[in-house]
């Protein structure tokens, strides 16, 4: 199957990925995946599991919906939502998006905990 025409292709996932700087290799460290995997995932060539869409939508700020190409504003909500501007992670090396990452995760089962 000719990859721009299949359906399940995640041209979000494509398009954050290269906004924040990253490549397939850097994204999929902070997820947990292989190289590999990533780049088939944004091709449709494999579907990521629940946790890794998760994990992926947490890592780029947006929502599993955009991700999946279901919602173009949720991208935009979720941001909003959160406060972020995203501009400011914009030049960060890929250990400092690393460190801010585990920051979030850290404030996260906090509250879940508290919870």
């Amino acid at each position: 199957m000719d990859s721009k025409s299949n359906p399940r292709r995640m041209d979000n996932l494509r398009r954050l990925r290269k906004e924040r700087g990253l490549t397939c290799e850097s994204l999929g460290t902070l997820v947990g995946v292989k190289k590999s995997a990533m780049s088939k995932y944004e091709r449709g060539e494999i579907q990521p599991s629940k946790q890794v869409l998760e994990n992926i939508s947490e890592a780029l700020c947006c929502t599993v919906d955009y991700l999946l190409d279901k919602d173009e504003s949720a991208r935009g909500a979720a941001q909003r939502a959160a406060g972020l501007d995203m501009e400011v992670f914009n030049g960060l090396t890929l250990s400092e998006i690393g460190a801010l990452s585990k920051i979030a995760q850290i404030f996260k089962e906090q509250r879940n905990a508290a919870n």
